[in-house]
C-alpha cells in the first residue's frame, strides 16, 4: 500500500532542506530559474509528405519565463540528480528510478494541470507530494 506525503515548501524563496523519503535521508534543493532571453531558435530537416525531398527549417521560438527546479542529494550533501523541473502533473522521478528513491514525486496546481507554479505559487497554489512504491 502506497502513501502520499507533501512535501513543505514556502512560497517565492529558493531552499534547502534534509527529508526522510521511504525511509531514507535526503536533501532536497529548491530554485527558481528565470530564464534571460525570451526567445530561442529551433532549426532542422524533415521529410516531405514523398518521403525523399528534405527540408530545412528554422524557426524563433518563446522560451519559458522561467520555473521550480529541484536538486537531490544524499544526507551527505552528495548530488544524486541536479535540475529536475517542477512540472505539473508528471512524476518528476519516473526517469530516474534506477536510483532507487522508492517512491514518485509530483506537483499539483490548484489551476490544473495546465498551470505552472510560479514563484509564488509553490506551497501555496502548487503543492509538491512524494508517493511511495
Amino acid at each position: 500500500m502506497s502513501t502520499i506525503y507533501e512535501i513543505p515548501l514556502l512560497p517565492g524563496t529558493p531552499q534547502i532542506f534534509p527529508i526522510a523519503l521511504a525511509n531514507i535521508t535526503y536533501n532536497l534543493r529548491f530554485d527558481y530559474e528565470d530564464v534571460s532571453a525570451s526567445f530561442t531558435t529551433v532549426s532542422g530537416q524533415f521529410y516531405l509528405a514523398d518521403g525523399f525531398s528534405v527540408a530545412q527549417y528554422s524557426q524563433s521560438l518563446p522560451k519559458s519565463d522561467a520555473g521550480w527546479i529541484m536538486d537531490v542529494s544524499d544526507d551527505l550533501g552528495n548530488p544524486i540528480v541536479c535540475g529536475i523541473p517542477l512540472i505539473t502533473g508528471a512524476d518528476l522521478l519516473a526517469q530516474y528510478a534506477y536510483l532507487g528513491i522508492g517512491g514518485k514525486m509530483f506537483v499539483l496546481m490548484n489551476g490544473g494541470i495546465a498551470t505552472v507554479p510560479g514563484f509564488n505559487d509553490l506551497g501555496v497554489e502548487g503543492r509538491l507530494y512524494f508517493e511511495t512504491l
